[in-house]
């Protein structure tokens, strides 16, 4: 038997000892580095930026899940609150000439009411199953060729619960951290349809709002970037603004949210606004000296909505 060298036995596991201990350190510092980029991501330069272009994965039904909450408060006491929870299916469709067209339908819709701070009352919204809506929808969101079944007013609209947000329209350049651009959206038909008839009938009014990239996060399957809005009310044309101050009514309001957007779904995927509006009615009485005016409200409206398969 041939003898055995103790000194080189030794220095050989030692050599394996290291290599051993070597692989478990690097394999640990692996494990390390995908938790920390899992749960910590990297903080992005201020040079990153997003393009964002919709782009719905074709033939696939998804369903958003939407709630719309108001309250109208007005100077005599008297509230009223209404809110709507429902679902929206939608369906993307490819055109033969190119562009996107998305078959709109609500799954379900419930809805409940009380006034002056009583019980609520809820019910299942009828006429749901002869509401739809199709659109032709470009890359920025741009919508056209809309036909549509009968309209309710007093739900949240198909087309607003696909962004959440009324109006909006993409940019067509990329947005950096801290970028912003700025939409007109109409005044959303369930805002007024809240206005009480004994208050008067608003003109045509849109919203001026600001859309601004406040953060991203890198994840495995894509980027999320979180956007903030603000905006305020105006009359949408010089007429609109004449029937206006000829009505008496004196309008305020503002808007407050924040939209996600997704880079693997290519489109918003969850959000929430809150738009706040204060009405006056001033007219003059029988006698020309004495203004009399008409119960003041304030209404709140908050709408939340996100997008599941």
């Amino acid at each position: 038997m041939k003898p055995i060298d103790c000194g080189k036995a030794l220095y050989d596991s030692r050599i394996r000892l290291g290599q051993v201990l070597g692989a478990g350190l690097k394999a640990q510092a692996i494990i390390v580095a995908v938790v920390v980029a899992q749960f910590f991501p990297a903080p992005l330069s201020s040079q990153h930026q997003l393009l964002l272009r919709y782009d719905p994965i074709r033939d696939v039904d998804t369903h958003t899940l939407f709630q719309t909450v108001a309250r109208l408060e007005m100077t005599n006491g008297r509230t009223i609150e209404t809110a709507d929870l429902g679902s929206m299916r939608s369906v993307a469709l490819e055109l033969a000439e190119g562009g996107t067209v998305l078959h709109l339908t609500y799954d379900s819709v419930r809805a409940r009411v009380r006034s002056n701070g009583g019980s609520w009352r809820e019910f299942r919204v009828p006429g749901t199953d002869s509401v739809w809506a199709q659109a032709k929808v470009d890359s920025q969101l741009n919508v056209s060729s809309v036909l549509s079944g009968s309209p309710l007013p007093e739900v949240t609209g198909l087309l607003d619960v696909v962004t959440g947000v009324p109006g909006v329209t993409l940019p067509t350049r990329p947005v950096r951290l801290g970028g912003a651009w700025l939409i007109d959206s109409r005044l959303p038909d369930r805002i007024s349809a809240s206005v009480p008839r004994e208050i008067g009938e608003l003109p045509s009014m849109n919203f001026s709002t600001r859309i601004k990239l406040d953060s991203t996060v890198q994840r495995t399957q894509d980027t999320l970037g979180y956007f903030t809005l603000s905006g305020y009310i105006r009359p949408t044309t010089d007429s609109d603004l004449q029937s206006l101050a000829e009505s008496g009514l004196t309008v305020a309001a503002e808007l407050e949210g924040q939209l996600i957007w997704s880079s693997g779904w290519k489109g918003f995927v969850s959000g929430t606004n809150r738009v706040t509006m204060e009405i006056s009615n001033e007219r003059p009485s029988a006698t020309p000296t004495i203004e009399q005016q008409e119960p003041a409200l304030t209404l709140y409206v908050t709408t939340r909505f996100r997008v599941q398969p």
